[in-house]
């Protein structure tokens, strides 16, 4: 277990390190809080057609901080694979993979990559929701900042598909530039798959108005969603862990 930690937190620690996750951040958190006036803007016209669309039986949702969503659930994704892409391939292109000196159990490296990773998301997605409700409130004088918490707790668990389905496609190749269109085409390929009624369940794109009832309630499918993100993220991480302890390094 002493192993199992030490890998662990070096690993964490090194996601937090890299200049590439911080460049990526940077760009991210730049791009939403720029968004953030925008989507305060147009909240009134936005919450209009919305409301075309979708039935809200219980109270109407706070719209800047719906439109505010709306942004996250397009960004998320690629924030998540351009942090991911290269977690393997791109320590494995440089023969940089560390602990296989000492016979390191590889999965321990993997659940590492991804754990940091998948805290780095969270973490900048935590501090892009309390600027954007404090904004919100500095605006308006009105406090959304129990809904934007629920907000951010549901694309947690929404960004643990993405960043285990990069972890995958850099499981795959040792090269990060095939990595990253690899990931690339299982995103497209997700959206894709809303075209086709039986394949839609398992594409997280089609979950994406769960967020709205976070807001608004009832929850009538959220927890479908949540089985489905979960089980799914389950599933990638044990593949690329297979696929990693079959790597010749």
């Amino acid at each position: 277990m002493n192993e199992a930690k030490v890998i662990l937190l070096e690993e964490i620690k090194e996601s937090f390190r890299n200049k590439k996750v911080l460049f990526v951040v940077f760009i991210y958190l730049a791009l939403l809080i720029i968004g953030l006036k925008k989507a305060y803007q147009f909240s009134l016209t936005f919450g209009f057609l919305l409301s075309k669309f979708y039935f809200f039986t219980q109270q109407k949702p706070p719209y800047a901080l719906l439109f505010f969503y709306f942004m996250s659930i397009i960004a998320l994704p690629l924030f998540s694979l351009l942090l991911s892409y290269d977690s393997v391939s791109g320590e494995l292109s440089k023969r940089t993979v560390r602990y296989l000196a000492t016979r390191a159990n590889r999965g321990y490296i993997i659940i590492g990559k991804f754990l940091g990773n998948y805290l780095v998301n969270i973490s900048v997605n935590f501090l892009v929701y309390l600027v954007a409700v404090s904004y919100i409130y500095a605006k308006s004088g009105e406090s959304v900042f129990i809904q934007g918490i629920a907000l951010w707790l549901y694309l947690s668990i929404y960004s643990l598909y993405f960043v285990s389905l990069s972890l995958l496609a850099s499981s795959f190749t040792s090269k990060p530039s095939q990595s990253l269109f690899l990931g690339a085409a299982f995103f497209v390929g997700l959206l894709l798959f809303l075209l086709k009624g039986s394949l839609k369940v398992i594409s997280p794109y089609h979950y994406y108005t769960d967020g709205f009832y976070v807001l608004t309630g009832p929850l009538p499918g959220i927890t479908n969603s949540i089985f489905v993100l979960i089980l799914s993220s389950l599933i990638f991480i044990v593949l690329s862990l297979m696929i990693f302890k079959r790597r010749d390094l």
